[in-house]
């Protein structure tokens, strides 16, 4: 109830008299007046589950987000669409773990699904701090990544290249967000008067592949965004 009120008032603010122009990044609002700039995270997270089904991997889990935010269960979505489009079947009380974007929500996911999984043999975490984590209780549990257990994350943040092994994940383009968010607001406060359509721009994402899923990848260390 909350969330939708929030959402009430931006749109509010968007389409006032007052001609506060407002951008958003992350998630499309266009619906409620408000440009913005995103990626689509149901195709990304498509993206990471199909890279493990390529990989050979059958029994994978997920350690998703906070319940609570859409991103979360657009990534969750993506993760069951491309298992039932596999055939593969699907135990959400086994094969699902919530986490909270932490590193430490990680490691207890983590250490959740190799219980109720004893055969995991991949798994799609929601972010790359998650992911962190979960390397670490594998590490724990003495499975060996990639060779007993495939890991992909999400949002390619700078130390995924560093990680040993260096995480698989989905690149986000956060710079270009940035920076098309800001053309657009600049475009309306110095063309207040110019009624535009309001803008949708959805940026792509893409797969990348590196040791925790491919033993042979190779190293990539991007530190431009230390």
């Amino acid at each position: 109830q909350m969330g939708t009120t929030y959402f009430k008032e931006i749109q509010k603010m968007a389409n006032s008299q007052k001609n506060i122009p407002l951008v958003t990044i992350e998630k499309d609002f266009s619906k409620y007046g408000i440009d913005s700039v995103y990626s689509d995270s149901f195709d990304g997270a498509k993206k990471a589950t199909g890279h493990l089904v390529d990989c050979g991997c059958r029994r994978i889990g997920h350690i998703t987000g906070p319940i609570f935010s859409s991103i979360a269960m657009e990534r969750l979505a993506g993760y069951k669409s491309v298992l039932e489009e596999n055939q593969i079947s699907i135990d959400t009380d086994s094969m699902v773990a919530n986490g909270d974007y932490t590193h430490q929500s990680g490691y207890l996911a983590m250490n959740e699904l190799l219980k109720k999984m004893p055969d995991i043999d991949g798994v799609f975490v929601a972010n790359d701090q998650m992911a962190v984590g979960a390397l670490k209780a594998l590490s724990e549990n003495n499975k060996k990544v990639p060779e007993e257990v495939k890991v992909i994350g999400y949002d390619n943040v700078f130390i995924s290249g560093i990680l040993e092994p260096s995480l698989s994940t989905i690149h986000i383009s956060k710079k270009h967000m940035g920076l098309e968010a800001m053309r657009i607001l600049l475009e309306r406060i110095e063309n207040p008067d110019v009624k535009k359509e309001v803008a949708a721009v959805s940026m792509e994402t893409k797969l990348i592949v590196r040791k925790s899923t491919k033993k042979d990848a190779p190293n990539d260390w991007i530190l431009s965004d230390w």
